[in-house]
């Protein structure tokens, strides 16, 4: 068994209590989902369901990965790793890449019940096309933000410990936490409100069905679907940010983080 294997291995053992329990959730949510818009008569009330999901699905891969770290942190055993620290922690995105996929890949199935089927008459009808078109622009989204928002938790995470190891500034780890994202966030919003930066920013876009309105009428609830525009430098913006943060994190696991 390869290195990498053996950390697949490892990581798959160590996640797999939270990702079932994660997936039985999204799974029993689609069944309300369903259960209760049948029993009502409102096809349509699937799709807030589906919203909340997808919603959700942001919030996996960073809390997948906080649970993973925290038991790393628990038995300690990747302190003693040959392995470097880049190879520790791409383990451990791949995995929650898997499950984020196969999750997602029930979340498009269950869109396409609701609305070529279960809902047919209450949903704005999309040629499959434009569905696959709208639900792979919603797909790569959410594991680029996820990534970002992993490698976010990745690196504060290793802060976090780091610190430790240093008497001074032990006691004082939270506020260095609090710190860091408060001054990036100032950093931010400072930096977006620059004319030619904000400019710049808005200068390129994708037009993208990701937007619903309700109507009620006649007892009924029905959809539309609308288009948006979503620009694209900022999504690249923060796949280079989130890179650097993955690059930090791994320099500082391999410090040896006091965990």
């Amino acid at each position: 068994m390869s290195p990498i294997q053996g950390l697949l291995k490892k990581d798959y053992r160590i996640s797999r209590v939270m990702f079932l329990i994660w997936l039985a959730v999204v799974l029993i949510c689609m069944a309300l989902g369903l259960g209760l818009s049948a029993y009502w008569a409102q096809p349509v009330g699937t799709l807030p369901v589906f919203v909340l999901l997808v919603v959700a699905q942001f919030a996996f891969a960073p809390i997948m990965m906080l649970v993973m770290l925290n038991i790393e942190a628990k038995n300690q055993l990747w302190l003693y790793s040959p392995q470097p620290g880049y190879m520790l922690l791409l383990s451990k995105y791949a995995v929650i890449l898997s499950y984020q996929v196969g999750i997602q890949l029930i979340l498009s199935m269950y869109e396409a019940v609701s609305l070529f089927w279960f809902g047919r008459s209450a949903f704005e009808q999309l040629s499959v096309s434009v569905f696959l078109q709208m639900m792979g622009y919603i797909n790569l989204l959410i594991i680029l933000m996820g990534f970002f928002f992993t490698s976010w938790t990745t690196f504060l995470w290793t802060v976090f410990q780091y610190l430790k190891s240093s008497q001074r500034l032990r006691p004082f780890r939270w506020i260095v936490i609090v710190l860091i994202f408060i001054a990036y966030n100032l950093f931010e919003t400072v930096i977006v409100k620059i004319a030619p930066v904000k400019k710049w920013i808005s200068q390129y876009k994708i037009k993208m069905i990701s937007d619903a309105s309700l109507k009620y009428e006649e007892g009924k609830w029905s959809a539309f679907f609308e288009s948006s525009e979503m620009p694209v430098i900022p999504i690249f913006y923060y796949i280079i940010l989130a890179f650097i943060l993955f690059y930090v994190s791994a320099r500082l696991l391999e410090r040896k983080v006091e965990v």
